[in-house]
């Protein structure tokens, strides 16, 4: 059976993930696209109605829309589409069992109540019937999903099972009768969950919250007075909030139903134990990183505590377990993802103390010269403007940039450092060309944020001479290349002072890019296992300093293509809360001169986390909400 168990259950996980995301793929996205082209057209319908009505133009209907006459509303013709619906619904809920049935004729009933409601009104607002027609909209989309979901998870429960009670059956070497599903285990299965509440019910939970939170962005369109392609795309923003809830949801309980099924398949087959086995990689969370590797009784199965999922897309499995099974191989996987083999009773900690955790590099920094941070002044050594001029000069040597052709200044100015470019260069739109580094004179932050300001303008100088696309044809700097060049070089920052030698955690700056993007960046290939600002800093300079360019646009699209979870600001939120102090005095840090401010500063940022809180979105403005959040992620990883 030489690993055998971890190879045929590691290939079912497989399989069971692949499922899962072409079931998203597939259907999930379909549903809620369908869903932002039916919302949209009820705006611009809305709007078109009344510009019809009252022989005006949409520009006109747009400033006008308040109170109209609605005796020409069809409310027959929507009572009769949900008649139909019904009807429809009724032959498709046969099959379904009765909690789903439940939840389903829940929310029509309370359509149908609103839709009663409107009948009985002699005057009614345009944006009355526009929230009852998203209700139309949405109540269609929640329940392809109530239906989609459950076939899906029960067709997934069912395949899990038997191909559970195969593998074990071949790696004991024989066979026994056993006992096929039946409708009633299968639905017992999908609708039993380890939270305090079935799929079923969260979903519906789900749709009411965010019916609610949709139709007050209506409201805040309508009463800004934005045009047709702000509404649509504030509602698609929406939309894309929701659609990763529901892929999450679908991705847990996807994950418990193949567990459930797989300890299913372990009481049946008389498997007394099984083992916890997680992921070998840098993205492993600490709860399944603890379990690894321990043994437990599959009469104690307790999902969430000593079984998978432990928590939202959990990754983990488990095998079967005999205590005379021989040690063979199993998987890890290094930080690029690559595979490789190691022993298979090696635990996590283990594994990570042995082959990564520590990250073999820091170990490397430690024995040998570091040749970048050779000859740089220690920081009690860097007293005034002319010691960190030369501390700059340098590092700059140092990391092999040529500055012959660039004026190195500690200067007086208002930004705290600036590279400059010359825009006569007839290159500048594909070659970087900057002819000045610029540090502020008389910084009156501490030395640590001196330095990192320099470190944080040495990454930007070491583009010097390569490609790059952040001027336009105007001469303009483009935004987006701004986004991400600022956001690197502002990680590279702390994980260059982290390595000369500040432990110390400082504030960033560009909290709002810091806030955004990395949690975004994190997604993707090159910064996946990040878990810090440091981790992300690493990756960016090593890149640079190896020959990397400047060409962001294409990175930035498919990071803004990434959404967030719409609470994925809110797990901070706690942390927040319990060090504020803390915080306030670690951004006065960077942000001097707030001292004097505090009360204020304090109840402006309860106020816009209260606001994160009840609408799911980040305030658009940057400053003190931003600066909290980074400092937050500073000290408490990006997540």
């Amino acid at each position: 059976m030489e690993n055998y168990w971890e190879k045929r259950f590691l290939q079912d996980k497989a399989l069971s993930i692949n499922a899962t995301e072409k079931y998203l793929a597939k259907e999930q996205q379909r549903y809620f696209t369908e869903a932002a082209g039916e919302i949209t057209k009820q705006i611009e319908d809305m709007y078109q109605s009344f510009a019809d009505q009252e022989h005006i133009t949409l520009a006109e209907a747009k400033r006008r829309i308040t109170r109209a006459d609605f005796k020409k509303v069809d409310f027959e013709k929507l009572a009769i589409y949900q008649a139909n619906r019904n009807r429809e619904l009724k032959k498709k809920m046969d099959s379904l069992p009765g909690d789903v049935v439940a939840a389903i004729e829940k929310q029509h009933a309370q359509f149908e109540s609103g839709l009663k409601a409107l009948t009985r009104k002699g005057q009614i607002t345009y944006l009355s019937l526009l929230q009852q027609n998203v209700n139309k909209a949405l109540l269609d989309l929640y329940d392809k999903n109530q239906m989609s979901i459950y076939d899906f998870l029960a067709d997934e429960y069912e395949s899990a099972y038997y191909r559970s009670i195969f593998n074990v059956q071949k790696g004991l070497g024989f066979g026994k009768d056993f006992a096929a599903l039946n409708r009633r285990a299968i639905e017992k299965a999908v609708l039993t969950t380890y939270k305090k509440s079935n799929y079923s019910m969260r979903l519906y939970a789900h749709c009411e919250d965010f019916t609610k939170n949709l139709k007050d962005n209506l409201i805040i369109g309508l009463i800004k007075g934005e045009n047709i392609d702000k509404m649509a795309a504030r509602i698609s923003r929406r939309l894309d909030v929701a659609a990763s809830s529901a892929r999450r949801l679908v991705r847990t309980e996807t994950a418990y139903i193949y567990e459930k099924a797989t300890a299913a398949a372990y009481q049946e087959c008389g498997i007394e134990k099984y083992e916890f086995l997680a992921t070998l990689d840098y993205r492993t969370s600490p709860v399944c990183q603890e379990l690894d590797g321990k043994v437990f009784f599959v009469k104690d199965v307790m999902p969430g505590k000593n079984y998978p999922p432990m928590h939202p897309n959990c990754r983990s499995t488990t095998v079967c377990h005999f205590d005379n099974d021989k040690v063979t191989e199993r998987i890890a996987k290094d930080e690029k993802g690559r595979t490789y083999e190691v022993p298979s009773d090696m635990t996590y900690p283990e594994w990570k103390k042995a082959y990564g955790g520590e990250r073999k590099e820091s170990t490397d920094i430690k024995k040998a010269p570091d040749k970048i941070m050779a000859g740089l002044a220690k920081i009690n050594e860097i007293k005034t403007d002319k010691d960190l001029l030369h501390f700059s000069e340098r590092l700059i040597d140092n990391l092999g940039i040529d500055r012959s052709n660039v004026k190195i200044q500690v200067k007086g100015m208002l930004p705290r450092g600036r590279c400059e470019i010359n825009k006569l260069q007839p290159d500048i739109l594909t070659t970087c060309r900057y002819d000045t580094y610029n540090l502020q004179a008389k910084d009156d932050r501490s030395m640590e944020y001196r330095i990192k300001t320099a470190f944080h303008e040495s990454f930007h100088l070491n583009l010097n001479g390569r490609e790059w696309d952040a001027v336009n044809r105007q001469y303009e700097m483009n935004s987006f290349w701004s986004e991400m060049e600022e956001t690197f070089a502002e990680s590279a920052s702390h994980y260059m002072l982290e390595r000369y030698g500040v432990t110390k955690k400082l504030a960033p700056a560009y909290p709002d890019k810091i806030v955004r993007n990395l949690p975004r960046l994190k997604q993707l290939d090159l910064f996946r296992g990040c878990s810090t600002i440091q981790d992300f800093g690493k990756v960016a300079f090593e890149t640079r300093q190896n020959g990397g360019n400047g060409n962001w646009k294409q990175m930035y699209r498919s990071m803004r293509k990434i959404k967030l979870d719409s609470r994925y600001d809110i797990q901070y939120f706690d942390y927040i809360r319990k060090h504020e102090d803390e915080l306030f005095h670690m951004a006065c840090e960077n942000v001097t001169g707030m001292e004097d401010c505090k009360e204020n500063i304090m109840k402006e940022l309860h106020e816009q986390m209260l606001f994160v809180e009840n609408t799911g979105m980040s305030p658009d403005s940057r400053g003190i909400y931003y600066w909290f959040m980074s400092c937050a992620m500073q000290l408490e990883g990006v997540k």
